[in-house]
């Protein structure tokens, strides 16, 4: 399970793995179940993804999105979004300007 591979998705406060939903990105229900169970309005997201196609999918719903192509890129589109984090491990708390 991606818990026992990634161990640092236990410090999220909430997390959707596709396989535990059974329906995988680009498919528009993945997204749809993280907005309905997380109680979030599309427009209010950020979605990172290394996939351009997974990209132009949350896109397509409405999310904000931004494809990975390194740690150091994100961190400059993140800081240009209000976003920006401190270098290390991630942090405890997701955090989201309501400017």
């Amino acid at each position: 399970m991606a818990l026992a591979r990634f161990p640092f998705l236990e410090r999220l406060r909430g997390i959707v793995v596709s396989g535990a939903e059974g329906v995988v990105k680009p498919d528009p229900e993945i997204f749809r179940v993280l907005l309905d169970r997380f109680d979030l309005e599309a427009a209010e997201c950020l979605f990172v993804d290394d996939s351009e196609e997974n990209v132009r999918a949350a896109e397509s719903l409405g999310f904000e999105a931004e494809r990975f192509t390194s740690a150091k890129a994100l961190r400059g589109r993140l800081a240009q979004r209000g976003l920006a984090l401190a270098p290390g491990p991630a942090p405890d708390i997701i955090a989201r300007s309501t400017d």
